[in-house]
């Protein structure tokens, strides 16, 4: 496997690619609920409910876990602001 590689797709299905504990570092800032709209099918944050994004977070970082070896990091960029919602 290369190192020193960006992976710049959607996430859970580029970890799946990926095999168990081989990563060592993880930089990610996940979509955030309501606020932009990238006109994907499948995106995270445009979800009906906040619960139902936060599934699909923790199906990403279940997958994250995976593929992370023990002695790994993991940098989660989130913001400080929330969406209003109606």
């Amino acid at each position: 496997m290369k190192t020193d590689v960006i992976i710049n797709r959607e996430a859970l299905y580029a970890l799946r690619e990926l095999p168990s504990e081989s990563v060592n570092c993880c930089v990610t800032s996940p979509p955030y609920y309501g606020l932009r709209d990238y006109g994907l099918d499948a995106q995270i944050g445009r979800e009906d409910t906040p619960e139902q994004y936060i599934d699909r977070l923790v199906e990403v970082f279940r997958e994250l876990r995976r593929v992370l070896k023990d002695l790994s990091l993991i940098h989660i960029s989130e913001p400080t602001r929330h969406a209003q919602i109606s």
